[in-house]
């Protein structure tokens, strides 16, 4: 069955049009043939994700969205939709499926293939480098492996991706793709093919908008047309937000580990958050209240900039006022964890004379200074260190912050590992290995936000800390994913630091009403504070 038109969708018959979880089809839909060549069993619901996926493949549009938790195995439903293609057309060439992903899970997409499926089940092609295909050759494979970043520049210069009409196409992370101006999104949307699969686990990052990229590369008309989008969605009416979700029912499949837990409790472990709240030192304030305070004059003018506020004021005069305002925000932030990462922003100096009336006299050129947050993070791992043989995961979105924390963590006799956006691809897989395994002694790993927020698998750890927060919760919780996932043997618990009447409870509460955002696919409501709010 086609998906319905949704031109005439009424709230009066909105619940007879509704295609509930209870509707999918059962795993009898899935047989032994289906799997021929996997090594790994199928949980029942990667069973049920496949069972869905070939079912959306029959209907327009001829595809979908599977959004499952982070964790639960979203990666071996695809590859299994993948040969279960191939296992029902054993005779004819099957066709090709192309994923696209991050740089970053380039040599994992190529490692689930060739450690979950026969090896002579499904060959494999990683376009990447210069080890890139013409389309005579990228026909020949089952599975081609490319990046976000290769589909971009192919799509400049019409290059050998383009040359090939695909069977499949597969957007793993595909949140990435969400904003539909980008060069990436247009040159996703312009593949040819005949399926078209996106996998995220955090389809909303911000606002519902975000959807909007996903049901354009889905070439799901009239919704992928921007206009339509906003004359039928982003009405800012009730009956917008209903029909998003009428929309997503039949072409969207999210489980959460929530719900599987109802199912099997031992499947998923529990989640526990904790809020780990600390003030400011006296000296710290006193250097957030000035930034503050400087803050309010971007906005307003409404301080004199003589005296101490005049090199800031130098630096940020010729920045436009909203680019200060932001780098103002970050600063903010930066005091609440490492104060002394602001030094340079403040006074470039290296006159001592000068420096006498500097606004960070105290902290000033002195990056090893143990801050509030520190010394409350440092706390807090004393026990979890001393009196147990758990492993923890700190997070920051600084590696300069980072990379002070390893220095107190060494001294501690804490040994660390770093897997940040400057560690090679070749040695992330052995760094995930070292920390995974029990035995090795390196019981800390010092993540950096983005690049350790995506595909990969720390079940080693059963503690997050987050030294700070960032104002997109999905973020966030793609970082969650990496420990709280199925393969988890242990309850996590996640530490969240944040100081008290900072930006950081600004932050926090914004995070909060963006996850409702996406929980309920709704537009943000007149009484939600923006990040313009915040600044005054």
């Amino acid at each position: 069955m086609d998906l319905p038109s949704l031109e005439n969708v009424s709230d009066a018959n909105l619940s007879g049009l509704k295609v509930p979880l209870m509707d999918l089809p059962s795993l009898e839909n899935v047989s032994d043939a289906d799997l021929s060549g996997i090594k790994v069993p199928l949980m029942d619901h990667q069973k049920t994700a496949l069972a869905w996926m070939k079912r959306r493949e029959e209907q327009k549009p001829h595809g979908g969205i599977l959004a499952d938790d982070m964790g639960l195995g979203k990666t071996i439903s695809a590859i299994s939709l993948v040969l279960a293609s191939k296992n029902r057309n054993t005779n004819t060439f099957n066709g090709v499926t192309l994923v696209i992903c991050p740089a970053s899970l380039l040599r994992q997409w190529e490692c689930e293939v060739k450690s979950k499926v026969s090896h002579e089940k499904l060959n494999i092609f990683v376009h990447h480098g210069r080890n890139r295909g013409r389309p005579e050759v990228l026909c020949t494979f089952d599975i081609v492996i490319t990046t976000y970043g290769i589909a971009m520049r192919e799509y400049k210069h019409s290059g050998n991706l383009f040359g090939v009409k695909w069977k499949r196409i597969i957007l793993d992370e595909a949140h990435l793709v969400r904003n539909s101006k980008t060069i990436t999104c247009e040159a996703v949307c312009e593949l040819r093919s005949n399926y078209r699969w996106a996998l995220t686990g955090t389809p909303i990052q911000n606002e519902k908008l975000d959807l909007y990229a996903l049901i354009k590369f889905l070439h799901y008309t009239p919704y992928g047309n921007l206009a339509e989008w906003k004359k039928r969605i982003e009405n800012n009416k009730t009956d917008g937000q209903q029909k998003l979700k009428r929309l997503l029912e039949p072409l969207m499949l999210r489980r959460t580990k929530d719900q599987l837990k109802d199912i099997d409790k031992n499947r998923v472990p529990n989640k526990f958050y904790k809020p780990i709240m600390f003030e400011l030192d006296a000296e710290e304030e006193e250097v957030y209240d000035k930034i503050d305070r400087f803050k309010k004059y971007i906005l307003n003018e409404e301080i004199n900039i003589d005296g101490e506020y005049y090199k800031m004021h130098e630096k940020f005069k010729d920045m436009e006022k909203g680019n200060a305002k932001h780098v103002l925000l970050l600063r903010l932030q930066q005091i609440c964890c490492l104060p002394g990462l602001i030094v340079e922003m403040l006074d470039e100096s290296d006159d001592e004379e000068e420096n006498t009336g500097s606004v960070v006299p105290c902290i000033e050129n002195n990056l090893e200074r143990q801050s509030s947050k520190m010394l409350k993070l440092m706390k807090t791992l004393a026990p979890i260190m001393n009196k147990s043989r758990d492993k923890v995961i700190i997070v920051s979105k600084w590696k300069s912050a980072l990379n002070i924390l390893s220095n107190h963590l060494q001294k501690a006799k804490w040994p660390t590992l770093s897997l940040n956006g400057s560690t090679k691809l070749k040695d992330r897989r052995s760094i995930v290995n070292k920390f995974n395994d029990p035995e090795n002694p390196n019981r800390i790993l010092l993540l950096s936000l983005k690049a350790g927020g995506l595909g990969l698998n720390l079940v080693g750890a059963s503690h997050m800390l987050f030294f700070d927060i960032h104002w997109n919760p999905q973020l966030d919780l793609q970082a969650e994913g990496r420990i709280y996932r199925i393969g988890q043997k242990k309850d996590v618990i996640i530490h969240k630091f944040m100081c008290s009447n900072t930006i950081e409870e600004s932050i926090f509460k914004v995070q909060k009403r963006k996850l409702e955002i996406a929980e309920g696919v709704l537009t943000v409501s007149n009484d939600i504070d923006t990040i313009e709010d915040i600044l005054l």
